[in-house]
């Protein structure tokens, strides 16, 4: 057994020496990369991110195997996975021109940063912000923003309620009424005979509130926001540049659920996929609309704190049967 503990721990030492080995390669290749043609610049969205992921998860795994120190790498590896993406984000990401591939661009590595979850940590404590997707959401948020700049556009938080020059009120508080209903309809529509006794009567009772409702409302808007921005500018010569965007950002929204074949059956990712490009709808004009960022993100979490919370929690992210889950 002590044999074999100590060839556990050669190779786990050899792997960690392959892995150091190729960062200074990946610094020199991204230095090369980031002069060249449109043809490299896309084998560095590609590859970079993939690679990086790659390197972060099995130093992060191997180390974690070997130390007593658990906390303290924890911290140290969910700082990397903030900032090791930056540069992909703004050398390569960030000088993309067509509206189409920055649409792929950013859709490929919200997706890559995601991976970052599949890490094996207890959900407890502070490995919840790496386990949880909150990290990665993060992570996502800030290389959004600098990608944003790259694209021409200065992030404002926009905190302060200003309305535009066609603003209306009424306008506004349909469009919140019909958020709340359909966040109510989407989770209780089985429990209840009618609208009023859906919307005035749903069981709170399993209630279990999770960090996924927050971590998936902060990638997933992030994500959003992206592809908004894409395809506004595409078709800023159309007349229909907005209904053009609300569209296909919710059916791109939609489409992105079917990554979660494999370990469920197709007819509930493609209800998942229904549901998710219906949701993508409002939370798009909800975005549109208000010029808010942090709306949508509300609204989003609010929604996926009730699905999450009503199907059991953090485990509802493995589909438990409902259409919303």
């Amino acid at each position: 057994m002590a044999i074999f503990n100590i060839v556990k721990v050669h190779l786990a030492t050899a792997g960690l020496c392959i892995v150091v080995s190729i960062l200074p390669v990946l610094v020199l290749a991204f230095n090369w990369l980031k002069k060249k043609s449109a043809v490299t610049r896309w084998l560095t969205i590609i590859i970079m991110p993939a690679i990086l992921s790659v390197t972060w998860y099995i130093l992060f795994h191997n180390i974690l195997c070997y130390v007593s120190f658990k906390l303290g790498i924890i911290v140290l590896f969910g700082l990397i996975l903030l900032v090791m993406d930056l540069p992909v984000a703004v050398v390569a990401i960030g000088q993309v021109q067509n509206w189409f591939g920055r649409l792929i661009a950013a859709c490929y590595f919200d997706m890559v940063l995601l991976s970052s979850t599949a890490i094996e940590l207890k959900p407890q404590g502070i490995n919840v912000l790496i386990s949880s997707g909150l990290m990665a959401g993060v992570a996502a948020f800030l290389a959004a923003m600098l990608i944003a700049k790259c694209w021409g556009f200065s992030f404002n938080p926009d905190l302060k309620w200003q309305k535009s020059s066609n603003w209306s009120n009424v306008t506004f508080i349909l469009l919140l009424l019909f958020c709340i209903v359909f966040a109510f309809w989407a989770e209780f529509c089985g429990k209840g005979n009618n609208l009023v006794e859906i919307l005035f009567k749903p069981d709170f009772g399993p209630l279990k509130p999770t960090w996924a409702s927050f971590c998936r409302a902060l990638e997933e808007e992030t994500n959003r926001y992206l592809t908004i921005l894409a395809l506004i500018v595409g078709f800023a010569n159309s007349k229909y540049r907005v209904q053009i965007t609300v569209i296909v950002s919710a059916v791109v929204f939609g489409l992105l659920h079917f990554t979660n074949l494999g370990g469920q059956d197709f007819a509930a990712i493609l209800n998942q996929v229904i549901y998710a490009a219906a949701l993508g709808l409002v939370l798009a004009i909800l975005y549109l609309y208000t010029g808010k960022l942090w709306l949508p993100m509300v609204y989003h979490f609010g929604v996926d704190f009730l699905n999450y919370a009503v199907n059991g929690g953090i485990k509802a992210q493995v589909w438990s049967g409902t259409l919303s889950d």
